[in-house]
């Protein structure tokens, strides 16, 4: 065979491999057929050259049997889905990128505006309404608020009082602090044993004794509030031992005060000492008035001491300021008052 024919079969054998190679490549990338079709021809045969491989690469079921292995050639990854990646696409808005152009500006458009609108709010200074007011104006009225709570507290449910004397020793001492429990009688009686704070006008003080003027009143007022000064001049605390239609007496043949005809054992309370009375005597109390004695009978001047005078020594019950129902200070002594245990006796009560 001469050199003309062994060229001429070289090239027929290299175009056929050409041509297998063409038909894997476009098996594997079928979107880049016609590119790589003419890429392997090479000899410049035009377009219907390219269709015509493209043609029978799609009809043919195999590769040439014939034809020489060759490695499989993986794609080159297609840059635009990585770009699309590493921008941090949303895939909501991939799968609605068929979506009218002019909607998605619109809506856009309204995120921002939201977003606009939430940093104003954010920026903008509070509304009048939120407005707190300064602190120098601001504790005062805490205080003013405060200072009427506790004025309203004081004239009708509960208000100290500070003990200046000691006709109720040992039971109280100068110096405490007793709490007056203002309510004790809008919803009970007053009972037999009972220590009240009352306003002695007309019954252990003249009815017409002078009032201080307001400023002095007003500053009283206001330690009397928290227990800070002593009560005012008319203001007692003392025991009940009667209350309307009793009879008390003293003393029967062994010196003890009855109510009654029933006599009283006050060794519970009566200063350490004290007889029950030093001086003999005998009332009977009136409808709506009180007989009142100190524990510290020999340092109290009682209902005993007013027996002659316009009030007779009786205490009426619309003068009561309240119950002494605790004993609020010093820290040592905090305690309630209890009521003695001989005033529980049943057959006080005598009628007729």
């Amino acid at each position: 065979m001469d050199d003309a024919e062994q060229s001429k079969g070289r090239a027929s054998t290299a175009e056929e491999s050409a041509g297998t190679s063409s038909t894997e490549v476009v098996e594997a990338r079928p979107s880049r057929v016609s590119d790589r079709a003419r890429s392997a021809d090479g000899d410049g045969s035009g377009p219907e050259g390219a269709v015509a491989t493209v043609a029978e690469a799609v009809n043919s079921p195999h590769p040439a049997k014939d034809s020489p292995a060759e490695p499989t050639r993986v794609p080159a990854a297609d840059p635009e889905p990585a770009a699309a990646a590493d921008l941090g696409a949303d895939p909501v808005a991939e799968a609605d990128s068929d979506a009218d152009p002019a909607v998605q500006r619109d809506e856009s458009a309204d995120a921002d505006a939201d977003a606009d609108s939430e940093d104003e709010d954010e920026e903008a200074p509070p509304a009048p309404g939120r407005r707190r007011m300064p602190a120098w104006v601001e504790l005062p009225l805490l205080v003013a608020v405060a200072m009427v709570v506790v004025l309203a507290v004081n004239s009708w449910v509960a208000q100290p009082f500070v003990i200046p004397s000691g006709s109720m020793e040992n039971t109280l001492q100068v110096g405490d602090r007793v709490l007056v429990n203002k309510l004790a009688y809008e919803f009970g009686d007053i009972r037999r044993g009972d220590m009240i704070v009352f306003d002695g006008r007309g019954s252990f003080t003249p009815e017409d004794t002078d009032k201080p003027n307001p400023v002095t009143g007003a500053l009283r007022k206001l330690g009397g509030v928290f227990g800070f000064t002593n009560p005012d001049d008319n203001d007692f605390v003392k025991r009940v031992i009667g209350i309307g239609g009793d009879v008390v007496k003293c003393c029967d043949a062994q010196g003890r005060i009855t109510v009654n005809g029933v006599p009283l054992d006050e060794g519970d309370y009566l200063h350490p000492g004290d007889k029950p009375s030093d001086f003999p005597f005998e009332a009977e109390v009136p409808k709506g008035k009180l007989w009142v004695m100190g524990d510290h009978r020999s340092n109290s001047a009682d209902s005993r001491d007013h027996l002659g005078e316009p009030g007779g020594g009786m205490v009426p019950e619309s003068r009561v300021i309240g119950r002494a129902q605790w004993i609020i200070w010093p820290f040592g002594r905090i305690q309630g008052t209890d009521r003695p245990k001989t005033f529980e006796r049943s057959d006080f009560d005598r009628r007729g």
